[in-house]
């Protein structure tokens, strides 16, 4: 997941340099990502797997079944389906944190 988030940071800076500016969700940091946003989805119980593998704005964004129940420890079905409908609703609001 480290070589993801790095990777996806390096093609956001690329974007920007071409004139895009960085995305939306690279103004999501790892602590928010942890303690807020999954507070309001209501699975805090994941908060430290969140928190450990540093899940930001752009590393949320690209989140996928395999992912949440191989790194993030998210083994019920609901669990997963809640944080993916989320996610979508996140990128629906252009990641707006209001």
């Amino acid at each position: 997941m480290h070589r993801r988030k790095l990777r996806l940071a390096i093609e956001d800076y690329r974007e920007a340099e071409n004139g895009k500016g960085l995305s939306k969700a690279s103004e999501l940091d790892h602590h928010w990502v942890a303690k807020a946003w999954l507070n309001d989805v209501g699975l805090l119980q994941y908060s430290q797997a969140f928190h450990n593998h540093l899940v930001d704005g752009r590393v949320l964004n690209s989140l996928t079944k395999r992912d949440l129940e191989k790194y993030l420890n998210v083994s019920k079905k609901f669990h997963q389906i809640s944080l993916l409908l989320a996610i979508e609703l996140f990128r629906q609001w252009d990641f707006d944190r209001e």
